[in-house]
């Protein structure tokens, strides 16, 4: 167990790959301003022009095949309950095109197709900027997703964040201060949200991933802390606890409703369970809990490390720390950690497999 100073080194630089992989991909997200200006134009002038076509809706059966196919992708499961996706049957360049408006796509202009499916490619922006002023579209179809009561309740508990990255309002504020000001809960929704509704306010902060900004990852999460209210809140409600395990214990039924979507949402979904199970780590978590609420994270985490191996195209090895910070807790709670685990306590990087297998022989033996 005993561990190199060559080896903490390669750990300490495994996880400054992380973040630097996440800063690349921020960066390559936000493009340059002139392509971002680009973008917001673009975005305005589909929700102006497209919102006032004519009506004439159809049924599935009476659309094209290669579309129909689009739709069961789109439609299972929808991204967002409260979201519309519209699909508009027009002309372009004496052709007949069908154009997607999906508000969870990145790039609105890249879902035009003509009628047999081939993809629009725009020989330059002028071309997009001409589409975008035709007149000659009719709505024909609608995707939205439908909620049970108890679902609906739920989800509408959650804060709606007035600002969304990848948004005209978004990029209007000048610095990343300004834009977190803006995101904060009011004061008197703050005390009014349900703890499973702050809970998923909470995962879908958009700078969630800011935990990994710094030094490690209870370093990041720490700043999270002091970064948005939410968190803030969260962490004083007397029933947090049983909040965390609630939605810890629903990870089998959302991982498969996860796999059919793109790499870009495996990833986030694989993230804020990330989070989520590093929030069930906290000291302030682990030295409340009952013997009742012990057994039962423990008996789900269990589950959970069978799950992450199952679907190694969503988990990644970085959602092996949490659990393992857990199990180390728990070692150090009994007088048990080495100095090695006491250091990792303090500064959680990434943990390499032989002490991730001796964390998890530990703890079988003691819970089961």
């Amino acid at each position: 167990m005993k561990m190199s100073k060559n080896k903490k080194l390669l750990i300490e630089i495994e996880f400054g790959v992380v973040i630097l992989f996440v800063a690349i991909f921020i960066a390559f997200k936000s493009c340059n301003k002139s392509t971002i200006q680009q973008e917001e134009l673009q975005t305005e002038t589909i929700f102006s022009n497209f919102n006032d076509v004519p009506t004439s809706i159809v049924s599935k059966e009476e659309l094209p095949e290669w579309l129909t196919d689009k739709i069961d992708i789109m439609s299972n499961p929808q991204p967002s309950p409260f979201s519309t996706i519209q699909i508009f049957k027009g002309e372009w360049e004496m052709q007949t095109v069908y154009f997607i408006i999906n508000p969870h796509h990145s790039c609105l202009l890249c879902e035009v197709y003509y009628e047999d499916g081939e993809k629009l490619v725009w020989s330059n922006s002028h071309a997009a900027d001409d589409f975008l002023k035709s007149k000659k579209f009719v709505l024909i179809y609608k995707i939205e997703e439908i909620q049970t009561r108890s679902e609906l309740a739920v989800i509408k508990d959650k804060y709606d964040f007035p600002i969304k990255p990848e948004t005209v309002e978004w990029s209007r504020y000048e610095t990343i201060e300004k834009r977190i000001n803006a995101l904060q809960i009011p004061s008197r929704t703050l005390v009014n949200i349900s703890t499973e509704g702050l809970l998923e306010t909470c995962l879908e902060f958009p700078y969630l991933l800011d935990i990994l900004h710094g030094n490690n990852a209870q370093h990041g999460f720490e700043g999270l802390m002091v970064k948005f209210n939410g968190f803030q809140e969260l962490f004083k409600r007397p029933d947090l606890i049983n909040a965390l395990i609630q939605k810890y214990a629903n990870l089998i039924k959302e991982v498969t409703d996860v796999q059919s979507r793109n790499n870009i949402d495996k990833g986030m979904f694989s993230f804020r369970h990330f989070v989520l199970e590093f929030m069930l780590a906290q000291d302030v978590v682990i030295e409340n809990l009952s013997e009742e609420q012990e057994k039962n994270l423990i008996s789900l985490s269990f589950e959970h490390t069978k799950i992450k191996s199952n679907y190694p195209d969503i988990f990644s090895n970085l959602n092996a720390l949490p659990t393992s910070l857990l199990y180390a807790k728990k070692l150090r709670n009994e007088n048990q950690a080495n100095a090695d685990l006491l250091d990792f306590i303090k500064s959680p990087v990434f943990v390499d497999q032989s002490t991730v297998k001796y964390l998890e022989n530990y703890i079988n033996v003691k819970y089961k």
